[in-house]
């Protein structure tokens, strides 16, 4: 049993391996990703600090990154390097987290600048301790599904029909780079069949 969060789950995927599982609720702030070998938090990830619906989690095939999309119409690409490296000081890890070059540099998400002083003001744990996306990309669609593909890029695709390609700079995240953007034409492609 996994306490995941305070109200209904919106959305939810497994990594490859089916040892991380991503939870997101109907809020949509935050992304909790647990270990599901014995259903600890592993790492929290904020997404927004207003209300949007995810529509999508996916982990890239590593499980070096996740994403989401929003009705906000964003894509969020979080890097999962803090969860790896507890994971591999635990010695609770899969092949997935052996370490490699890429591992020495791997990217970090942004966090807040007030988290660091909660201690000291004596605020709860929380909203500021959350790491935000390592790299976004935006759409004109509200509603989405994405997914990783080769060599650092991102694919998604709208309900209204559009499909989107955008590469991700792994050292320093921020905004996607658009490789390409078109009309899926879906209803042609239908009467065909």
């Amino acid at each position: 049993l996994i306490n995941a969060h305070d109200t209904p789950i919106a959305a939810l995927s497994l990594n490859n391996e089916g040892s991380l599982l991503a939870t997101a609720s109907d809020k949509g702030t935050v992304i909790r990703i647990f270990k599901v070998s014995d259903g600890t938090l592993g790492l929290e990830l904020r997404r927004g600090s207003e209300q949007a619906e995810i529509y999508c989690i996916c982990f890239d095939s590593t499980s070096k990154f996740i994403s989401c999309s929003s009705d906000r119409k964003t894509v969020h690409i979080f890097s999962l390097s803090t969860l790896r490296k507890n994971m591999k000081e635990e010695k609770k890890c899969d092949n997935y987290c052996e370490v490699d070059k890429y591992d020495e540099e791997e990217p970090k998400n942004q966090k807040s600048f007030l988290g660091k002083i909660t201690k000291f003001l004596r605020m709860p744990k929380g909203y500021w301790d959350s790491e935000w996306s390592f790299a976004q990309f935006r759409i004109s669609d509200q509603k989405s599904i994405c997914c990783f593909g080769p060599d650092n890029t991102i694919g998604v695709i709208g309900l209204e029909g559009k499909f989107y390609q955008a590469s991700f700079d792994i050292q320093y995240g921020g905004e996607c780079s658009k490789m390409q953007e078109f009309d899926l034409d879906i209803p042609n492609e239908i009467e065909k069949v």
